[in-house]
């Protein structure tokens, strides 16, 4: 169980560094298609449940 925490950390503080490296225009445009998904999929749950 701890060498499955220990990967899972490593590849936590891989991913933030890659994200912190990118320019904050870069993250921003990601955050930005991120939500627009959330909210698609969101409203599309909500109308396929009143139908």
């Amino acid at each position: 169980m701890k060498e499955i925490r220990t990967n899972i950390n490593l590849w936590i503080n891989e991913v933030e560094v890659k994200w912190r490296m990118l320019p904050l225009q870069k993250q921003y445009k990601y955050i930005m298609i991120c939500f627009a998904a959330y909210l698609i999929i969101s409203i599309g749950g909500i109308l396929s449940s009143l139908y």
